[in-house]
């Protein structure tokens, strides 16, 4: 008696977010601009139609800076000292756009499993005794990084980080 109420009630909210993904890809298609940048954010592993939207509609248009734009979001690490004696542990400022905090929380962790330098960050900081919160705050922040920096550069994501020799004009080397 139950089942086929939940049932019903899963395919309405199924066809819901098949709408409004729908939407979200028109919008996005309909702006040349928005487009080129939605491109290329797809290119980094674990960047996914939502965040990619969520980015581009949160961050400023003139916030391209990797610091400014962790700062912005509340990702930038927070130092608790009181006094001489009393040090407490680091932890997120939080003081920052909170939208963009949850869309970063998701794709830090698929980003464990899908993105080499995530996950090379990961091992870093797992091997230095971080533990579970600690590394997914650095790699929402990590991720926000990669993010803006391929904004900025206004080339595909690129792993190793050195121009890629068919988009800079360079020919490969042997």
């Amino acid at each position: 008696m139950v089942r086929p109420v939940v049932r019903q009630v899963i395919r309405s909210l199924q066809t819901q977010i098949a709408k409004l993904d729908a939407q979200l890809a028109a919008t996005l298609q309909a702006d040349p601009e928005l487009h080129r940048q939605a491109q290329r954010l797809r290119t980094i592993p674990a960047v996914g139609p939502v965040l990619c939207a969520g980015l581009l509609a949160e961050l400023p248009a003139d916030l391209r800076d990797a610091r400014a734009a962790t700062a912005y979001a509340g990702l930038n690490p927070r130092h608790r000292e009181s006094g001489s004696r009393v040090r407490g542990r680091t932890s997120l400022s939080k003081i920052g756009n909170a939208r963009l905090r949850r869309l970063l929380y998701v794709p830090a962790l698929a980003g464990l499993q899908y993105n080499p330098v995530l996950r090379a960050q990961a091992q870093r900081l797992a091997a230095r005794g971080k533990t579970g919160k600690i590394l997914v705050g650095a790699l929402m922040r990590k991720l926000l990084c990669l993010c803006v920096g391929v904004l900025r550069s206004g080339q595909p994501w690129n792993p190793t980080g050195r121009p890629n020799p068919t988009t800079s004009g360079l020919k490969p080397s042997p």
